[in-house]
Order: C-alpha cells, then structure tokens, then sequence
C-alpha cells in the first residue's frame, strides 16, 4: 500500500507537470490561418480568403509554404498581395501547377503583429489573399501545406506553428452575397533601386536590384529603361534638362525582376524602374550614372555637327560660285 501511494505522489505531478508544459508550447506557437468570411458558398460564387498570421508573441523573419485546394470545385481568379507583411517576396505567391499557391517571402525586420483595436495588443497580419470562384456542388478544404515559419533570432530558427485550414461547402440553396473588388487609384509606394555587383552573380557583372509594395491592388510588374542623356542646365532655372528626352525608342522599357542584369556595364546611363500596380497606377524611380556622360561621347551630337558642317560648307559653295 505504501508503494502504491508513492507511485502516485510521483505520477500526478509529473503528468501535472507535462500538462502544462504543453499547454505553454502551444500558446506560444505561430498560428497560420486560411480564413474567409463566408463558409456557405453559391454555385458561380466569388469569394475571397486570406492566409493570415498570428504570431503569439513570436517575431517572425520569413515564411514559406504552399495553399492547396480542390481545383474540381474552385478556380482561382486572381492573387492578391497588396497588404502583404512581406516586405520581400523571394518567390511571389503564383499557381503551380494548377491546384497549389506555392510563395516564399522575407520580413527583414521581424513581424510580431499588428496593432489593432480589435486585439489587447497586436494581431495577426496577412501574408496574401485569394480571390475563388466555385464551380459546381460538393464540400472541401483550402489547406496550407509544406509550411515553415522562421523566427527573427539571426539564427533562422524554426517556429512551432499551429494550422487552421478553410472548410466550405457549395450548394444551390447556399445564400447569395455580393463580392466587391475595391477600387485602386494609388500608385505603387516610393522606392530606392540600387547597383551592385558579386561574384556569384552574373559573373561579376552590374545588376540592378529593385523592390516596393502597393497596398492597393499589389504589384504586377516592373519595367527597366537604360538611357545615355547629357544633363545640362536650363539658364534661369534650377531644373535640368535632357538631350536625350526624345529617344525612347533607342531604349525601349523592358520588363524586368529584380536583380536585373544591366546592359550598359560601363554604368554611364540613367536608370528607370517603373512599377506598375494590377490597376495599371504606376511609380518610377531614377538612377543617376556613376560615370557621367561626356558630350563627345553622344554619338548623335557628332551627328548633328557633321550635317551642320555639311551645310554650311554647301552654303559657302553657292556662294563662292555667285561671286
């Protein structure tokens, strides 16, 4: 009899113990939730889910992983990712091959939550959106699969996260509701684009790197223009303007990701980055050269000078002949 009380002294506790240690371990784990705020769904319904992130407390580097659904009752529309957390998409959310979102992105600063008067301190932040239209009846699940979630430690530590996936249902009966796409009109956020170059990346040649948000629509695309101009100063006024402002079409825009591989590796042009957002808003950023232009390094000025040459050398033969 005592044998068996000393047995239990030791047992409740530690199965105490345990019990509270895993209920601590699972408070403080990362949750990622596929959410959205319908779950009965008409046949030919639009509708939108969000993966979201709830941090718990944690600080959170980077993210990876992928969202699949049934692609025999869902078709996507459209991905958005305008109001992102991501500050730095190393693989842009994109359907691959035609049932899975897969992305991976960066937050170099750390994400903790977002401050909102709904939550007692932070809440959870988005990472995208996906716009579904559901196709015929039938029941299923838009699940985040192949997740890891890195802690902002400088050391890439795993988190433990937590997944709560998106059940819905399609039918005939389910109740109507009107999905509105909101309206963008701003253009893409302000940014930097900066030249470098390493040696494990094209060979050591110039690359031009690039990056912004829009929180609108999100970002579709960017475009690069490199162009030799002579600057030169307008007298009276402190703007400056450009010999080469009507040669576009010598240096066509190209549609770029970054990093981008420069054309001119002797980095005497001026660079453009424009991004353009879903809505077709668009921002440019400018790069002046590092090695600025010489006049006599513009091929058309010396064009200019030989037909001016040529004139006037014909003008002074007329001339000469009448006299």
């Amino acid at each position: 009899m005592k044998i068996r009380n000393y047995k239990l002294k030791i047992v409740i506790p530690a199965f105490v113990i345990f019990f509270l240690l895993s209920v601590a371990n699972s408070s403080d784990a990362a949750e990622l939730k596929v959410t959205s705020q319908f779950q009965e769904i008409g046949i030919g319904q639009q509708f939108q889910v969000d993966l979201m992130l709830d941090t718990e407390g944690e600080i959170i580097n980077a993210i990876e992983g992928e969202i699949a659904f049934p692609k025999e009752l869902l078709e996507i529309r459209e991905i958005r990712d305008g109001d992102t957390i991501i500050n730095l998409w190393v693989e842009r959310p994109a359907i691959k091959p035609t049932d899975k979102v897969i992305f991976s992105g960066i937050i170099p600063t750390g994400f903790e939550g977002v401050l909102s008067p709904y939550y007692e301190g932070y809440g959870p932040g988005k990472i995208f959106s996906l716009i579904f239209t559901s196709k015929k009846e039938g029941e299923g699940t838009v699940d985040f699969i192949n997740g890891k979630v890195l802690l902002h430690d400088g050391l890439g530590t795993p988190a433990d996260i937590e997944i709560s996936n998106f059940q819905f249902s399609i039918s005939k009966e389910a109740p109507g509701f009107e999905f509105q796409t909101p309206k963008d009109t701003e253009a893409p956020e302000s940014f930097v684009p900066e030249v470098s170059r390493d040696p494990n990346i094209f060979d050591g040649k110039w690359f031009l790197v690039f990056a912004t948000q829009d929180k609108g629509s999100g970002i579709d695309h960017y475009e690069v223009l490199e162009r030799r101009e002579l600057k030169i100063q307008k007298l009276g006024f402190s703007k400056e303007k450009s010999l080469h402002s009507k040669f576009y079409i010598l240096n066509p825009w190209r549609v770029a990701e970054s990093p981008y591989l420069l054309k001119d590796q002797e980095l005497k042009s001026y660079i453009y980055v424009k991004a353009i957002d879903k809505a077709g808003n668009e921002r440019v950023a400018t790069l002046s050269p590092r090695n600025l232009l010489k006049w006599y390094e513009i091929w058309w000025l010396w064009g200019i000078i030989i037909i001016g040459i040529i004139i006037i050398y014909a003008v002074w033969r007329i001339l000469r002949k009448k006299h």
